[in-house]
């Protein structure tokens, strides 16, 4: 038997040569699951051999705890005579393989469980806050549009890039705080909900080896029914003794069926298990992406408000330009449109200080910055309204991404 395996149960016949032998015999070997990690040492190694002529039965239980050897010995006292089926002993250790397994189960599933509504919870209650500060923000802006209806897209832009600056400011303070408070409980609760998932993969594994070893023990207990009724020499126990397997059989195979229907019961719970799990997993891991990718839109809507800023100062700079432009330059060397020697605008022999073509500056300085402003103001707002437009209709193929249409 291999030393690192799940639950082992096998039999061969066994024909001795020797003729003061007690007959042909039937040896058993079973060994309890030693890949999954119990919390208890309980495991056991039993081999056992039985003479089904005689009847006599011989047996050995290595690792055995105070609580299997009362259990056994008990067993074996109240069944008395009927004790000396050969598939008594191996029924016992499945018995005991099986209180084994589903204790451990049942502790691990409870975990697990308790692990996949904990992710369900945070996600929904997290959704169910973002709905809420969705509705909100969206109440105050048509309050707003209501009151100002005849807003410009300028405008407009401008509120959407102010309001996702807020949002990311509160989601990024939040997101820091909960992040050096929850980091390393999250860790350590996946590191457990991991440890947890494997620890129930192979219990399930275990289980379905144990209903692997019933079959094996019905095709023996139908084996011992249909060699009572034979009556050839050798093949069958003596008449005396037929009555012990023939008894014990039904109520062997009954027992298997009973344990077998059990732990199906059990695998389909822990395949629910581990699918939920899985699915719980990736809920979680689709939601962290969704996340990601809103506070890379909200970089993106702060890295946007940052080139309007910057914008406004380029502004500023269009609208003195063409008065710089047009100045006249009495320092520098540099000769703009009024500067130039070719015109004579105050004659040598005036004593006024103010020219008299001062409103014609004004005039075209003005004229000048307002078709600059505009040509260039049309322009941009024609790119800014088709990235908006473009921007809006990727937003709505999600809706959790709504919350930033406010």
């Amino acid at each position: 038997m291999p030393r690192k395996s799940h639950a082992v149960f096998n039999s061969r016949k066994v024909k001795w040569k020797d003729p003061r032998s007690l007959g042909p015999s039937i040896v058993y070997n079973c060994m309890s699951d030693t890949i999954c990690e119990f919390k208890k040492n309980d495991g056991i190694a039993m081999s056992v051999t039985s003479f089904p002529d005689v009847p006599v039965t011989f047996a050995v239980m290595y690792g055995c705890t105070d609580a299997t050897i009362k259990y056994v010995s008990q067993r074996l006292k109240s069944y008395k005579r009927t004790a000396l089926h050969p598939l008594m002993l191996p029924m016992m250790f499945v018995e005991l393989e099986r209180t084994r397994l589903l204790d451990a189960l049942q502790s691990e599933t409870s975990i697990l469980d308790q692990r996949i509504l904990e992710m369900q919870t945070r996600l929904s209650t997290f959704t169910q806050t973002e709905a809420e500060k969705s509705d909100k923000t969206k109440a105050v802006k048509e309050a707003e549009s209501s009151e100002s209806t005849e807003m410009s897209e300028s405008t407009e832009g401008i509120e959407m890039v102010a309001t996702a600056g807020r949002v990311a400011d509160r989601v990024k303070i939040k997101t820091n705080k909960e992040t050096e408070e929850n980091t390393e409980n999250m860790l350590q609760k996946d590191c457990k909900a991991t440890k947890n998932w494997l620890m129930v993969s192979k219990l399930k594994n275990g289980v379905q080896s144990l209903i692997t070893i019933l079959d094996a023990m019905a095709t023996q207990s139908r084996q011992f029914s249909e060699d009572a009724e034979k009556t050839e020499a050798g093949t069958s126990p003596s008449p005396g003794n037929r009555g012990i397997y023939t008894s014990n059989t039904a109520q062997f195979q009954d027992r298997l069926t009973e344990m077998k229907i059990e732990l199906n019961s059990e695998v389909q719970n822990c395949d629910s298990l581990l699918g939920g799990m899985s699915m719980a997993t990736q809920m979680e891991w689709n939601f962290y992406t969704r996340r990601d990718a809103k506070a890379n839109i909200i970089i993106a809507f702060a890295s946007k408000r940052d080139s309007n800023q910057m914008r406004a100062i380029s502004y500023m700079g269009m609208v003195f330009l063409p008065g710089t432009f047009l100045a006249l330059t009495l320092e520098s060397k540099t000769k703009t449109l009024f500067s130039m020697t070719f015109f004579n605008w105050i004659p040598d022999e005036s004593h006024r200080m103010v020219s008299p073509w001062l409103g014609l500056y004004c005039g075209s300085a003005a004229v000048l910055t307002l078709l600059t402003w505009w040509f260039s103001r049309k322009y941009i707002a024609k790119g800014d309204e088709a990235a908006k437009t473009e921007f809006k209709q990727q937003l709505l193929r999600d809706d959790d991404a709504n919350i930033f249409l406010v």
